[in-house]
């Protein structure tokens, strides 16, 4: 009886082992823009949010051909109009595509036209 309740423990410690998760976040800004990132991952998935701040903004600010790039492109999000100052990207991901909590996160963001600033996420 003994063995089997050791077996059992022993199984669900390692049933829960690879369905663990954790918070990850990572933020950065320029002179114009504050970036974070926050996900929950576990060792197969992650669901996540990329929130980007116009720091200068008004009560009525808008952007004309708004492009954010991240990861170098990886994923892109463009609004030829967006009015107000937040921008929130949704990601959910499984497989190689998990972002690795030691490599930081390119961002560009273009606006405006003639505007363009790029800066790095770091973890926090």
């Amino acid at each position: 009886m003994q063995k089997l309740l050791s077996a059992f423990i022993l199984f669900m410690l390692t049933l829960t082992a690879g369905c663990s998760s954790d918070m990850i976040g990572f933020s950065g800004e320029s002179d114009s823009w504050k970036g974070e990132y926050s996900a929950v991952k576990s060792d197969t998935n992650e669901h996540g949010e990329y929130r980007f701040t116009y720091k200068h903004a008004a009560r009525d600010t808008s952007f004309k051909n708004l492009t954010i790039m991240i990861h170098n492109g990886e994923t892109v999000r463009q609004e030829d109009f967006f009015k107000g100052a937040t921008i929130v990207i949704s990601i959910a991901g499984s497989g190689s595509g998990l972002t690795r909590e030691s490599d930081p996160i390119p961002v560009t963001i273009k606006w405006d036209e003639d505007q363009e600033e790029s800066f790095t996420m770091k973890p926090r």
